[in-house]
């Protein structure tokens, strides 16, 4: 028997940048608060998932890539909408964008729609989300 599923069915793949945007992993200096997007996407009922840090060693960064990547499958072969949250300035514009396309291409998976935002992110950010 399958369970209802009582959230939105709705998942966005978060860098972690933009939650965790003073962690030295990201180049910070271990203050600060996550992006204003972030309680915008909780009000609005999105579920998260969070990348990997750029400053982690790329082979361990790849492995949990790859663990979120069957994530994302499973989300999406359970009528989940995933959208994948893209920031232009940071590496891999912070959700590790080649090495999850490639995950998700040895589960033969097709990368979810991309909504590219700036930082801090402003009104118009949940809208491309929404609109991905």
């Amino acid at each position: 028997m399958r369970r209802v599923d009582q959230r939105s069915l709705r998942v966005v793949v978060l860098p972690d940048a933009l939650v965790n945007p003073g962690s030295r992993l990201n180049g910070g200096d271990g203050t600060g608060t996550p992006d204003p997007l972030i309680a915008a996407l909780v009000e609005d009922g999105w579920g998260f998932v969070k990348m990997p840090p750029h400053g982690l060693a790329a082979t361990t960064a790849r492995a949990i890539v790859e663990t979120i990547a069957g994530d994302l499958v499973d989300y999406l072969r359970h009528d989940h909408r995933v959208v994948i949250v893209a920031v232009a300035d940071l590496p891999g514009e912070g959700v590790w964008l080649d090495e999850l396309r490639a995950a998700l291409a040895r589960w033969n998976t097709d990368l979810p729609p991309i909504a590219r935002v700036a930082r801090p992110a402003t009104a118009a950010a949940i809208d491309a989300v929404r609109a991905a």
